[in-house]
Formats: C-alpha cells, structure tokens, sequence
C-alpha cells in the first residue's frame, strides 16, 4: 500500500489487535518513546483517536491533538515522527483486508491491474457492510461510475439487472472484499485460471446470461393472461411469435406496415387509438414502463414484459390509494397514459430555459419513475414508490406537464438529501411558475382547460399562485427568486401546508430557512 504523507495523513483503524515485539520499534528515541507511550492503553492506537468526527480514523487532527500533549512535547515530537511510526506499524501489521487485496494480482488482457483504488475504497470491510449496487455503481445518466468498470460485462458503459443478478449470484455469504474477490475469480475462471480477465470472456458471459434470462422472459410472455378490450387476450401469437426463435428484441418497423400502421396482432402497442406507432409509444415500450426513452429504436424482450406489468397497473385502486393489478388494460386506460406520456414531452418542451444540467436531471428522472392513472380519485397528483399518480379526466395536457414538474421536483430534492417538508414545497410551486411563465408564452395555452370548468384551477395550475408571482416581479423586477417563492407560497399555500407537515415554522422562521438552504435543484 501506498505510505502517508504529511500533507494528507488518513490512517484507517478498526479496534483490532496488534501483534508486534518491541523490538521492532527502536531506530531512534522517538519511535521507542511512541511505542511505550501508545502501548499503555488496552488499544494501541487510542491515545490518537481523538477528534470525535473521524474515530476509526487516523487524521491531521487527531494528530495535532496528541502532539498537545505535555509528554510528547517534552520529547519533541513532530507530525513527521508520528506519521512514520503509523507507516510502520501498518507495514507490521496490515488489516485482513490488505492482506486479501495483496493476493488479489487480477488483471486484464493489457496486463493492467483490475483491482483500483475505487474498489478497494467501496469493498473496504472496515467501513462498508451494506451494498447498493444499482445505486452506488451508476451515475444519474445511467452510466457506470469511473473504476467500476469491471461490472461492465458487455461494455456498453452501463449496468442492467443481468449484470447486478451476477454480482449477487458470485457472492452470496459474502463481504466485503471477499464479494470482490469471489466476483473476480468467478470471471478469471471463465477461460482459464490465470488471473487474467478479458473482455471477451465477459462477453461471452454476458450472452450466456441473456440468453438464459430470455427463456425466462419468454415464458412469463407466454403466461400473461390480461385482457383487452371485448376480452380479448392482450398478449397476442404475434407478439410471441416475434421472440419464438431466440431472438432478444424486435424492431418496431418489422410490427408496421408499409404505411406506418400496425399489423394486425400487435394493436397492444396503440395507445392513443389512431392504430398506428409514434415515438411516445416507442418510448413506453422500449423503456420498459418509463415516459422517456434513451433508444426507441428496438424493444428488447426483457422491457416488452416490464412495460406489460405497467400497463395492467393503469386504474386508480380507490382502496388502496396506489395503481394495482387488475388483469384488465381498456382503450381508456391506454389513452390515460398516452396523454401522461404527452405531458411529459411537453414538460420537457417548456424547460428549454433552465440551466442544461437542470433539465437532465428532469429527464432522468422521467427515464426512473412510471406513470399510474388516478381515475376515480379526487386528488389530481400523488407520487407513492417510483409511480406519479395522476387525475387524466380532471386534466388536460398542459395541466398534467404542470403536475408533473412539481412531482419531478420532490423526486429531485429527495435526491439532494432534503427531507419532505414545507421547503421544499416551496420549490415545487415555483417550478410549477417557471414552467407557467415559459408555456403561457403559447397563444393557444389558455384553451381547453378542463379543471377550469370544474371551478378547480387553483388545485392544478394555481392561478392565485402565478398571478401574485407576477406581482411581484412587476413590483421588484430584481426580487431575488428564493425570496419571490417564499413570499409567493406564504401568500397562496402556506394556511394549507402548515397543517400538513409536522415542521410548523412561521412565515419569517420558513423566509430565513429557505434562504439559508443549499439543497435546491433550481433556487440558488
């Protein structure tokens, strides 16, 4: 392992024992000193844990505090002599985990070492139990992070659940830096044992395990009894036909005719009733389930039967407040979700002039959460699990892109951290104007809104919300935004709010705190 520096010192100790003699310890008067001194606690190492944030861990501070000390002053101790003792003693003395990662001599095909000091970080068994492997490998874009990949069986820069199962499945019982290493020597022993990993014996793996996952997927297809419309069967013979020879997706040109209308047999995959194939329902299918795609050119086997699953949850269960199975997918409910799909492109449309990084993280975010349908509820938006809920027959397009942004936005903020509250309450709403100010710039915006025909339009796109918004703004061109949102939500919300979550701050107390936050996605 590589030794401190005085510039950065971070040595990592669980409480352990240490076996080494004294007379490892006796090049000079400072070292015999260190060893005597520390060697009077019943943990060696205790005297220089000090500083309460960093136990467990050897830094600067803790040294600076033991340097303090009256006894190692009288024998002049630097920070340089006690950085070149630990360097010692950990040389003595390596943690089970270094010893395994010294055995570990995998490389690849460039005879490169694998092991990195990414995995070394994440594997640590003195400061890692639990693993997350969707979360913590995978960047929000969906990429795998930089050193991870290793996990990367078919090199397509990304992580699927083939490639999770097998991490899981080559380790099962184990920890830590031994999940590592079963992992790895599982792949070393795809061709030969010789702790060489190459890229084609991951390859290979990886279509091995497609394959099998295939079979699978295919008989679950074949084993889907929803209906549709007149009880007739959802999943048709052509549909399984298409995959009855091993093949792990289809083309959606090869399910069209010559004039961009379906074949018969695959009217599953209308959503909006025209009987023809557009983007939006492209997009569903081949994302498994999702709003937005990131390739709508093919639907793998795998997302057909994920995007099945979504469909049959489209209808409001009144008693359960969530989207359940019902084994019944109408014409209804596809246009419910055609139009939610709409609104989500619409959404994405209208955010053209936030930041760029803001609007991908929209759009990530479409590409993680479902769409459910909230027919028969008097709520227009609620978000449970990974699914947005939304009132399709209480409103339109336009309306469902604004219910959105504001769901989309818990999303982000429950991401950076900030726990459900009246702040971030604050945020929606205001992402709910950003959106407004962009949109009302259509000339046709105010038509056909439904809700206000229902005498509901504060409940969906609040009115009294964007028009004191624009007050403001007309008043103060220069009102910095967090205080226009704050100001705003007291004005329109805060009577409601405050009765709805357990942090009941004042108006002043929730100005001040708002202010001071920086977990925002958007108020800076």
């Amino acid at each position: 392992m590589s030794e401190n520096s005085v510039n950065n010192p971070e040595f990592k100790f669980k409480i352990r024992d240490f076996s080494f003699n004294k007379s490892d310890f006796k090049e000079n008067k400072k070292e015999k000193f260190l060893f005597n001194y520390l060697s009077e606690s019943l943990n060696f190492l205790e005297k220089l844990d000090m500083a309460k944030e960093s136990k467990g861990v050897i830094t600067s501070e803790d040294i600076n505090i033991f340097l303090a000390n009256k006894d190692v002053q009288k024998n002049n101790i630097t920070e340089s002599d006690v950085i070149n003792f630990l360097n010692k003693v950990e040389k003595l003395n390596p943690t089970e985990e270094n010893l395994a990662y010294s055995k570990m001599n995998f490389v690849d095909e460039n005879n490169q070492p694998i092991i990195n000091k990414d995995l070394k970080e994440y594997f640590s068994s003195e400061t890692r139990y639990d693993f997350e492997f969707q979360k913590d490998f995978i960047n929000q874009d969906g990429t795998i992070k930089k050193g991870f990949e290793v996990f990367d069986l078919n090199n397509d820069k990304k992580l699927d659940n083939i490639e999770l199962n097998y991490i899981n499945q080559t380790a099962v019982g184990q920890k830590g830096y031994n999940q590592l290493n079963s992992y790895l020597s599982s792949l070393d022993s795809l061709d030969s044992s010789d702790n060489v990993v190459t890229k084609q014996a991951k390859q290979t793996l990886y279509q091995n395990l497609e394959t099998e996952e295939n079979k699978k997927l295919l008989s679950e297809l074949k084993n889907i009894t929803i209906k549709g419309d007149f009880d007739k069967k959802l999943v048709t013979s052509e549909i399984i036909n298409m995959f009855q020879n091993g093949e792990k997706s289809l083309n959606f040109n090869d399910i069209c005719d010559s004039t961009g209308h379906l074949k018969s047999g695959f009217e599953m995959f209308d959503l909006n009733g025209d009987l023809m194939l557009d983007e939006k329902e492209k997009a569903f299918f081949s994302s498994g389930g999702h709003p937005i795609s990131d390739d709508s050119s093919k639907l793998s086997l795998k997302n057909l039967v994920q995007s099945i699953e979504m469909l049959d949850k489209i209808g409001f269960d009144k008693v359960y407040c969530e989207n359940k199975a019902d084994n019944t997918v109408t014409s209804d409910d596809k246009k419910s979700l055609y139009k939610m799909i709409s609104a989500s492109n619409e959404m994405l449309d209208n955010i053209t002039e936030l930041p760029k990084e803001l609007q991908e993280k929209y759009k990530n975010a479409l590409k993680n959460i479902y769409l459910g349908d909230y027919t028969n509820s008097y709520a227009f938006g609620h978000t449970k699990d990974n699914t947005i809920a939304i009132n399709c027959k209480l409103a339109n397009t336009t309306e469902i892109s604004s219910i959105l942004i504001h769901e989309l936005t818990h999303y982000l903020l429950n991401e950076n951290g900030m726990e459900a509250s009246t702040m971030q309450e604050v945020e929606t709403f205001f992402m709910e104007y950003k959106l407004y100010e962009h949109e009302r710039k259509n000339p046709d915006y105010m038509k056909d809104k439904k809700s206000f025909y229902f005498g509901i339009e504060s409940n969906v796109i609040d009115m009294n919300y964007m028009n004191y918004a624009d007050k403001l703004k007309s008043e103060n061109p220069n009102i910095p935004e967090k205080e226009l949102a704050v100001k705003a939500f007291v004005k329109t919300h805060y009577d409601y709010y405050k009765n709805h979550y357990m942090d009941v701050k004042s108006p002043e107390e929730l100005e001040k705190l708002v202010k001071e936050n920086n977990k925002y996605v958007y108020l800076k």
